[in-house]
């Protein structure tokens, strides 16, 4: 059976598969026919330039469409039962040194708990009290660690080597861990009692998500979307239009994804139609399918284990206002 799977890698890597080796470059859609009759096909890796990454192999059941183990560098996208998208980034080995491994006692949630952390190295943590214990890590070098607690809440917050930051939130509550958020956000600001942090969302439109963390008397955590334009100008090139239309449906902000919609459209359609019909997608790619036209877009969506995808043909005025999305 074929298989057509694309693989886009974000470093310059070898490929092997079947007894052969094929140079894959970074940051483009490489792709390869892969024709087995195997339930499981096996990829190994090697990096071939300066990036620090380590040979390593995956696996991807075939019926399934999901990698048979999770890799903290590795995402793969399903198209069709036979159109498969592999993203990676290098493999880093999370090995501290000696010297690199700290400890610290924090108290939350009613108890005493250790904390052991890395500083100058990558984010890696464990938790532990008498009770539980967990262990997290984020791929994202670190230098240094600090934490803040309030009731049941410890916030956990990391510069790192590229002046970003990475956030943990773990809650302790029946003598059990839950941690709420764990991501790399790209601004931190201590205010009196208050943490707010900003995460670009590297789209058209330049969107980003602000955080505000109150400790005031009791732990509150709330969002908002923002741009950095004070008067968004709406793209005007056509073939970006369904893109920024996608931007918008992604992060909610109707209003500006109305600005890409022919009246016809523009004026029927309410909000709670256009989030039913597309749902909570967090990405969008170009069509993996060789002949499909310039507009038709895939969306990708989340269902653990497996991301998919459902593609659009989205038909545009010459002017590049959207008259019709249709599902494919």
């Amino acid at each position: 059976m074929d298989y057509y799977l694309v693989i886009k890698p974000s470093f310059d890597c070898y490929l092997e598969v079947d007894n052969s080796t094929i140079h894959l470059s970074q940051n483009r859609l490489n792709p390869c026919l892969i024709s087995t009759d195997d339930q499981v096909l096996s990829l190994s890796f090697f990096a071939s330039d300066n990036t620090s990454s380590l040979p390593f192999t995956l696996s991807i059941r075939l019926k399934e469409c999901v990698l048979s183990t999770p890799h903290h560098n590795a995402e793969l996208i399903t198209f069709d039962s036979k159109t498969l998208l592999l993203l990676l980034n290098p493999f880093l080995e999370f090995s501290p040194s000696p010297l690199s491994v700290k400890t610290k006692q924090v108290y939350f949630g009613g108890s005493s708990h250790t904390l052991t952390y890395l500083t100058h190295d990558f984010f890696c943590v464990r938790l532990e009290s008498t009770s539980a214990y967990i262990d997290k890590n984020y791929n994202r070098k670190v230098v240094n660690l600090h934490t803040k607690t309030l009731n049941n809440i410890l916030f956990v917050y990391s510069k790192t080597t590229l002046d970003t930051y990475v956030v943990m939130v773990t809650e302790f509550q029946n003598d059990k861990y839950f941690v709420l958020t764990l991501e790399e956000v790209d601004v931190l600001e201590l205010e009196n009692n208050k943490i707010l942090t900003f995460s670009a969302l590297n789209d058209i439109a330049k969107h980003g998500i602000t955080k505000e963390y109150s400790f005031d008397k009791e732990f509150k955590m709330s969002s908002s979307l923002v741009s950095i334009y004070d008067d968004l100008k709406r793209v005007t090139k056509k073939e970006l239009i369904p893109y920024a239309f996608f931007d918008g449906v992604r992060s909610e902000n109707y209003q500006l994804a109305r600005e890409y919609l022919a009246p016809i459209l523009k004026d029927k359609l309410k909000d709670e139609h256009i989030k039913t019909f597309f749902g909570d997608f967090f990405m969008y790619h170009q069509s993996l399918n060789p002949h499909a036209p310039k507009n038709q877009i895939a969306l990708i969506y989340d269902a653990p284990p497996r991301k998919f995808t459902k593609e659009f043909l989205v038909t545009q005025e010459e002017d590049g206002l959207i008259t019709n999305i249709t599902e494919i």
